[in-house]
């Protein structure tokens, strides 16, 4: 099984140019080389709960992507979110716009109301209080969404991935014909242990081992997340 997202506090995925979360704060996991200093996503960021330090109170987090998607949001979404990312500990006991999906590839992804039209992707914690806000959508589209991706962390890299798994698994059928008439595989010199290492997901191995030609592969670049197409291709030759 693949390692899960772990979004308890101070142990979100993070790559070393992120600022933890610090329990005597309520900083957040921001790239703050990325973030202008006078744009809101920062502020609300800095400001997620307004309750004291010393009272456990659901926080918010952002995925280290997000704010890339945040500016390409409508200026009127933006501040819904801006406002969604300071008042999350309100609504969360207020019991309102949190709402669990039951047929999510993910059992820990949930849609959070940012406004009538569109639907944050966040992903609840296994334990303690810090949810982590994935991706801002139209409604439908945040369902669908959920609906056909899961989420899992990159071992090599330390970062949260999300494969559109619904994908995948329409094409291992037609894989799987293909691999029954060819005895050569793309991958078959290089060890389940070392592509591990490098970042494939365990749940990813078995369609790994399908895989016989590099068109394949190449048509599986957009199911994939980033970081795992990046260290399949290099070894497709061993």
């Amino acid at each position: 099984m693949s390692a899960e997202p772990n979004v308890a506090l101070g142990a979100l995925p993070w790559d070393g140019r992120f600022r933890r979360f610090d329990s005597n704060t309520t900083h957040a996991l921001v790239d703050y080389h990325r973030v202008p200093v006078n744009s809101r996503i920062e502020r609300g960021a800095r400001t997620f709960s307004p309750h004291a330090e010393r009272t456990p109170m659901p926080q918010l987090a952002i995925d280290k992507d997000f704010l890339s998607r945040y500016a390409k949001l409508d200026k009127r979404v933006q501040k819904a979110v801006d406002e969604a990312l300071q008042k999350f500990a309100e609504v969360y006991y207020a019991g309102g716009h949190l709402e669990k999906v039951t047929d999510a590839r993910d059992p820990r992804a949930c849609t959070l109301r940012i406004t009538l039209g569109y639907r944050g992707v966040v992903l609840a914690p296994e334990s303690g209080d810090t949810y982590l806000l994935v991706t801002v959508l139209p409604h439908d589209e945040a369902y669908a969404y959920i609906r056909s991706k899961r989420f899992s962390v990159n071992q090599a890299l330390g970062v949260l991935e999300v494969r559109d798994e619904t994908a995948l698994e329409s094409l291992t059928p037609a894989l799987e014909e293909l691999a029954g008439a060819e005895s050569a595989r793309l991958f078959n010199r290089v060890s389940d242990t070392d592509l591990v290492r490098l970042g494939v997901d365990a749940d990813s191995l078995p369609i790994v081992r399908l895989l016989t030609s590099e068109a394949h592969l190449e048509a599986m670049a957009k199911m994939l997340p980033g970081g795992q197409y990046d260290a399949w291709w290099p070894l497709r030759q061993g």
